[in-house]
């Protein structure tokens, strides 16, 4: 009898290993993550960020929705820069992306294409280039005529469609 309760309990471990090992990364894991590509806050934007505290409640610029998922992000004219990480494409109930007046650069990450419930992006006033990812044909709505630098023609174009 002991040794089929020791039997039992090694493969409950096992499972509870594997499960843990494909558990999807946190919110806050992703927002931390994004954090991280960060190259300059000169304003501090970003220090409520912490892996101790509530994305929720403490992380500046970031608004849950009534079941407590990330559905909108506003960090507006804070002088960051660096990349956009994809990371924020696991944010799958994201609504509005808004970074206006910072200073990102490189492209916006095709992976924002995986959110299916984005509808409002705003980009403007950044020094991103590269092309416009063609997911944002589907968006309601993107402000960023003057964030993608080449391919402003392009981007008119798909704001016009």
């Amino acid at each position: 009898m002991k040794r089929l309760r020791n039997y039992v309990l090694y493969i409950f471990v096992l499972l509870a290993y594997q499960f843990a090992a494909v558990c999807p990364v946190t919110e806050k894991e992703i927002l931390l993550q994004f954090k991280g590509n960060i190259s300059s806050d000169p304003y501090n934007s970003l220090s409520s960020w912490d892996s101790s505290k509530s994305v929720c409640q403490d992380f500046s610029g970031v608004f849950c929705n009534p079941t407590g998922n990330v559905h909108k992000i506003l960090l507006w004219n804070t002088s960051l820069a660096g990349i956009l990480s994809p990371a924020l494409s696991g944010l799958k109930y994201l609504r509005i992306l808004s970074f206006f007046g910072n200073k990102f650069s490189g492209n916006i990450p095709i992976e924002y294409g995986d959110i299916d419930t984005l509808w409002k992006m705003n980009f403007s006033s950044n020094s991103l280039s590269g092309q416009i990812p063609d997911f944002l044909r589907k968006l309601y709505y993107v402000l960023s005529e003057d964030a993608i630098t080449p391919n402003l023609d392009l981007f008119l174009e798909l704001a016009s469609e």
